[in-house]
């Protein structure tokens, strides 16, 4: 694991809680380390073959890390995952990841770094939308 952009701690911290370094330890898993990890798992899982009566991992139980960049954070009891926080900061994480990405890795069409960009959001008070009134 590591630390998440500080972009992303120091927003989310401070529109959710008005304070930048309440999400400081908020941690993520690359892409990078994820194949790494999945190499691991598959390498293991052959091994695991040759034993019997020994339980595989089956491949749907990595899809949404594939899928979703997974964050956490180290509360008292452990490590919480995005999707056991709040719908509001489960929905305002993953809008801030976009931007980030967006700004850090700008598209083929516009390398440029000093071109400019709009993000529509559609909701104000995203918090507020039906979807997320789940939890």
């Amino acid at each position: 694991m590591t630390n998440a952009s500080d972009f992303i701690v120091e927003n989310l911290g401070k529109i959710l809680k008005g304070n930048k370094d309440y999400y400081r330890g908020l941690k993520t898993l690359t892409k990078t380390m994820f194949l790494s990890q999945r190499r691991e798992m598959k390498s293991k899982e052959q091994k695991c073959d040759e034993i019997p009566n020994q339980s595989k991992q089956k491949d749907t139980d990595s899809y949404l890390i594939r899928k979703v960049r997974p964050f956490l954070l180290l509360k008292d009891s452990g490590y919480i995952t995005q999707y056991q926080m709040s719908s509001e900061a489960y929905l305002l994480l993953n809008i801030l990841d976009y931007i980030y990405y967006r700004i850090t890795y700008p598209s083929k069409q516009s390398l440029n770094s000093n071109d400019l960009f709009i993000i529509i959001i559609d909701e104000i008070e995203i918090a507020l939308h039906p979807s997320s009134q789940k939890s």
